[in-house]
């Protein structure tokens, strides 16, 4: 989300882009010439009005509800990273169920990340519809510029994550690529 049209890669250098205040969100924004400036969520937009970053790089569907397209005009769809969720139940408490609710609970995770991978891409549709009825522009990168982008970020990964100096970090990342790996 921008304060001025980012349609090709190179538009993006110079500019100053919030992030979340990590290594790889800076680094991310830092392939495409651009700075990585970490600001709390809550002071985004007065931080955009006041011209301290030309924009920020964050969830659109959250941006969206958070009056991001009252100060940033265009955006610029970049599909670089998406944000994992997952099912977390404790062994110890499902052990402790019968088995006609320890299935019921299985099931009913299964169902659930079935029902949300079917509907997040059509929701993300919904924000981006969502953001040009606020007057908002979006944009698309061209098939050149997103495989170049992608090429850029993909190494990141592995070196920010797979290196982390905690361990639990790098083990929670191998776990990540081997499930997308199996789910390619």
């Amino acid at each position: 989300m921008t304060t001025s049209p980012i349609k090709v890669l190179a538009d993006f250098k110079g500019k100053k882009i919030r992030v979340l205040a990590t290594q790889i969100e800076r680094e991310i924004v830092g392939t495409v010439g651009a700075t990585g400036v970490p600001i709390p969520f809550t002071e985004v937009v007065p931080a955009i009005q006041r011209k301290v970053v030309d924009g920020a790089r964050t969830s659109l569907v959250v941006a969206a509800k958070a009056k991001f397209p009252t100060v940033t005009k265009h955006l610029t769809v970049t599909n670089g990273a998406y944000i994992p969720t997952g099912t977390w139940i404790s062994k110890v408490w499902l052990e402790k169920l019968p088995a006609n609710l320890r299935k019921i609970v299985v099931d009913t995770s299964a169902e659930i990340e079935d029902w949300a991978s079917e509907h997040s891409a059509g929701f993300v549709d919904v924000m981006i519809d969502e953001w040009k009825k606020q007057g908002a522009t979006v944009y698309r990168l061209s098939d050149a510029d997103q495989a170049a982008y992608m090429k850029g970020i993909a190494p990141l990964g592995d070196q920010i994550l797979g290196t982390h100096k905690n361990a639990g970090v790098r083990d929670m990342y191998k776990l990540l690529k081997a499930a997308a790996k199996k789910n390619m």
